[in-house]
């Protein structure tokens, strides 16, 4: 609700440049040019927000120029540099530590070290600062199996579900009830362009279907099996698919079961296994291997840990697996990191 932001002290109009971008390249430009952003401005105008058009005040010219240059052979979509009437704004620098799902902030809390005032003010200085934000919620931790966020209404309206975007693909997200992490957005790209041609897919946990959508998407699969033990994240990742109808080249078979299950479900087909639940992947890593093909296998395997000695060090692998990389993929907390390790199985006979 307008009523509760603190509007803060405001200067006189000034002008600024900005980078405006299409939708479909949000993500990918927020993360590049947010280094180069003008802080405390924004536009006097909110049609941006009404056209749902991405629009960044920058302060380095040349740095700008620089990533437009990127962002138009990576995003092969509109990228230009705009002059906008623009308004310098006090208030207190919103946190670090949120991401953003469609239109709602999520702000990790921590109600024990503060109140939740203190959170609630922060939420309304999200609401007045980043561009497109309807909601704020507050996340106190991750729980169950399902690792589902527990959430907290901070500001803004209360929604139950949000479209979120990566990369033009739209992921239906029921808020508080299944696992998205849109800070993985990147390895969602990166990994979809490592399956080649033909190959048969199982996404273990698949959550909202990141992983899953992203390959869909490219079309080089013979068939991907996604799977989730909850069943909220398995219902939105099939309204993702009927959103996504046109962009989908991959058939998919959507299952809901405990991925320890899934060798009695499953025949040993895949090609290419995702494993993405980082604080208990290795615990699966047996079931996995139980799927792999015959004719050989990469299994994707996520950890939480400091450095990549420590997230291979207890992994226990049969003769016919081993370890052909181990990536770090995104910061976690202060000093962790998540880990993607990828391990091969050989051909059977070889």
């Amino acid at each position: 609700m307008h009523a509760e932001r603190n509007p803060g002290k405001e200067r006189p109009l000034d002008h600024c440049l900005s980078v405006l971008v299409s939708p479909a390249c949000g993500e990918r430009a927020r993360a590049k040019i947010y280094p180069v952003m003008r802080k405390g401005y924004k536009p006097c105008s909110r049609q941006h927000v009404r056209l749902k058009t991405p629009l960044f005040v920058v302060e380095d010219v040349e740095a700008a120029k620089r990533i437009i240059r990127e962002l138009g052979e990576e995003c092969s979509t509109t990228v230009e540099v705009v002059e906008v009437c623009c308004r310098r704004i006090f208030r207190e620098a919103p946190p670090r530590s949120y991401v953003t799902i469609g239109p709602a902030a999520i702000v990790s809390i921590d109600v024990e070290r503060k109140p939740l005032d203190y959170w609630r003010s922060i939420a309304r200085s999200l609401l007045d600062t980043v561009p497109g934000i309807r909601a704020v919620y507050g996340k106190v931790q991750t729980r169950g199996r399902h690792r589902v966020p527990e959430l907290v209404h901070l500001a803004g309206e209360e929604l139950s579900e949000v479209i979120h975007v990566e990369y033009g693909i739209k992921f239906l997200v029921p808020l508080g009830r299944v696992y998205m992490n849109p800070r993985l957005a990147s390895e969602h790209e990166r990994l979809s362009r490592r399956v080649k041609e033909a190959e048969i897919v199982l996404d273990m946990f698949a959550g909202a279907g990141g992983f899953t959508l992203h390959i869909a998407a490219k079309g080089k699969a013979k068939l991907i099996v996604a799977n989730d033990i909850n069943v909220h994240a398995t219902r939105s990742l099939i309204h993702s698919m009927h959103l996504n109808e046109g962009r989908l080249a991959t058939p998919i078979v959507v299952v809901n079961s405990d991925a320890r299950l899934l060798p009695r479900l499953l025949p040993p087909i895949f090609t290419r296994i995702i494993m993405d639940l980082p604080h208990a992947s290795q615990n699966f890593l047996p079931h996995a291997y139980k799927l792999c093909s015959p004719r050989g296998c990469m299994i994707h395997l996520y950890r939480v840990g400091r450095e990549e000695r420590e997230v291979v060090s207890d992994l226990k692998l049969p003769a016919r697996l081993f370890i052909r990389e181990v990536r770090r993929v995104l910061d976690y907390a202060p000093g962790k990191y998540i880990f993607r390790v990828d391990i091969e199985a050989g051909r059977v006979g070889d």
